[in-house]
């Protein structure tokens, strides 16, 4: 069986995503207790914890899902260069490629953005050493996030890069504030899609990749890990997975992005919107 630790920190599957320390609030992981009803060390969290968490119902959950489906592309269908192609980058060109993507969609916030990209410590790691999943921790106040991320150069680890940057600035800003992990990954999401536009913007040369690998992870997001939480769903047993969290926020950055402002979507990025009044936004979403 999993430990608390592993089963809050699962791994993406295809390209790795992060493995986040704040998974659930502090006074779970670290105290044991929900609100103010202790439990027991070996506690397994369940979907149960989990709808509680983001102060969701099954039944709302199925109705995102049921949309999920309807919108998830069909990847064979896309003409796109291969996502593992070079993208002629170096782990701190894709850095700063990052903040300057959202410090230019979000001007009047630049100035926070880019003191992340200054104060934040980047570790980079080559493949060569075997470690393969990109994190981003969020420490102490005052203390500036850490990433770390094995970067070989090649367009799915820029878009990676996109979204550990989309993390430490939401933890930075946040710094003792408890954000669901729903909208961790929303705000890492939108970061990538900040990219995707930046770099279709700039014409860049890898451009063309990195939207080939945003469609790939389209098909894990929406597809497999869709299909697992819909499973889990009918079992209020079911132990909790990470992976749970990205339909949801993978789908709620796509739409916002296309029909929210900008102030709308850095107060997502920000973590200050409700995930419930986050989907009333959304066509066909609503109860």
């Amino acid at each position: 069986m999993e430990s608390e630790a592993e089963a809050l920190a699962e791994p993406r599957l295809g390209q790795p995503n992060p493995v986040h320390e704040k998974t659930l609030p502090r006074r779970v992981g670290r105290n044991n207790v929900i609100g103010n009803k202790s439990i027991p060390k070996s506690y397994e969290y369940t979907i149960c914890d989990w709808l509680a968490l983001h102060r969701l119902s099954a039944e709302r959950v199925e109705d995102v899902l049921k949309e999920i489906s309807h919108h998830r592309p069909n990847v064979s269908t896309q003409p796109r260069q291969p996502a593992h192609e070079p993208s002629g980058l170096r782990a701190s060109d894709a850095w700063k490629l990052s903040a300057r993507a959202l410090a230019w969609k979000f001007p009047h916030a630049a100035e926070v953005i880019l003191d992340v990209s200054r104060t934040a410590e980047l570790l980079v790691a080559s493949p060569e050493t075997g470690v393969s999943k990109p994190f981003t921790l969020a420490r102490d106040k005052g203390t500036a996030p850490l990433v770390s991320i094995c970067f070989a150069g090649n367009c799915l680890d820029v878009l990676a890069m996109a979204h550990e940057f989309g993390h430490a600035v939401q933890y930075s800003i946040n710094a003792d504030v408890f954000v669901n992990p729903v909208q961790r990954e929303i705000a890492a999401f939108v970061s990538e899609r900040v990219l995707l536009e930046y770099v279709g913007m700039l014409g860049h040369p890898s451009a063309s990749g990195i939207r080939s690998a945003h469609i790939s992870d389209d098909a894990i997001y929406l597809g497999g890990d869709a299909q697992s939480l819909s499973l889990a769903l009918t079992n209020p047993a079911a132990p909790y997975r990470y992976r749970w969290n990205y339909p949801l926020a993978r789908y709620c950055a796509a739409r916002i992005f296309a029909i929210c402002q900008n102030d709308r979507l850095w107060n997502a990025i920000q973590g200050r919107v409700l995930l419930s009044d986050l989907l009333e936004t959304l066509p066909g979403t609503k109860n």
